[in-house]
């Protein structure tokens, strides 16, 4: 029971991690060109709806919270596109390449 419990766990945190890969990796793609378009954040923010777990964990966290709040009135403004463009920006030229780690501690 102890070891199916410690793999299901194992497995959830692997997801978890792909999860976070995965969601880098578009947020880099989608911040190449310096330019957020609104089906982009509408984008981002149905993926974040389909993959919950990497609300959970920084920057998955960070990422969802702004873009909810952004999403909170149903209307993208200026400055939230800016916003949004700035904090993406922000975690897509993190350590993250050179690390290999989504933490913010490392």
């Amino acid at each position: 029971m102890i070891d199916s419990y410690a793999a299901q766990l194992k497995l959830q945190k692997r997801a978890t991690e792909k999860a976070m890969e995965l969601l880098l990796g578009i947020v880099t793609g989608i911040t190449a060109d310096q330019q957020l378009h609104d089906m982009e954040i509408y984008f981002l923010r149905e993926w974040i709806n389909n993959h919950p777990e990497v609300a959970s964990e920084w920057p998955g966290n960070i990422i969802a919270a702004t873009v909810s709040e952004i999403m909170e009135d149903g209307h993208i403004t200026e400055p939230e596109r800016a916003h949004l463009l700035d904090v993406l920006s922000t975690i897509s030229v993190s350590d993250f390449a050179a690390t290999g780690s989504a933490d913010a501690e490392v």
